[in-house]
């Protein structure tokens, strides 16, 4: 949902940086400044279940498991806050700056669906997660009780399946682990 007072002239990430903390999700998408309303307890209900789930991975596995709202730099005019993100330990592509704010594509990025957002992270989120990079994209339907998992390859994302209570599938980005839909979804 795109707020009524979005500036006119593009913002760069460095001015998006110097704008006062906020728990207010937002966002600068191609240098405008996106604010949205407050998810709803369903969706933060199913953003910590999957933080729960890749921070226990972590655990085992290595890597960086984040949680909104949190900035991931992808270049000077596109800051991005993803539900949860997971970046692999041995990562070059994403890396936490001395800012303490990620920056590049994140090896997982999932976004869980609100009624506000879910056109801006079906659409222009997707095509931002396919551009710079990210190896796998998880969309959360919480309405539907449906999970959409693309994986990027040769630079493009390819749908690897949607997936529904009761079923499991693999992640290729957390080194093709088998997961239970009903263990993120609760």
């Amino acid at each position: 949902m795109r707020d009524k007072t979005s500036t006119k002239s593009k913002l760069t990430a460095t001015e998006f940086a110097q704008l006062p903390e906020t728990l207010i999700p937002r966002e600068l998408i191609h240098g405008e400044l996106i604010e949205m309303s407050a998810p709803k307890n369903r969706h933060q209900d199913i953003v910590l279940n999957i933080a729960v789930f890749l921070r226990d991975y972590t655990r085992q596995h290595g890597g960086k498991a984040v949680i909104a709202p949190m900035n991931v730099f992808l270049d000077e005019f596109n800051v991005v806050q993803p539900d949860v993100f997971w970046v692999h330990p041995e990562s070059d592509r994403c890396m936490l700056g001395q800012d303490d704010w990620w920056h590049g594509a994140p090896d997982l990025v999932v976004e869980v669906f609100s009624t506000s957002t879910t056109r801006h992270d079906r659409v222009v989120k997707f095509r931002l997660y396919e551009q710079f990079g990210v190896r796998e994209y998880w969309m959360i339907d919480p309405e539907n009780g449906l999970i959409e998992i693309w994986g990027l390859q040769n630079h493009k994302f390819v749908g690897l399946g949607i997936y529904e209570k009761g079923d499991e599938f693999i992640s290729v980005a957390l080194n093709h682990k088998k997961i239970l839909v009903d263990d993120l979804l609760g």
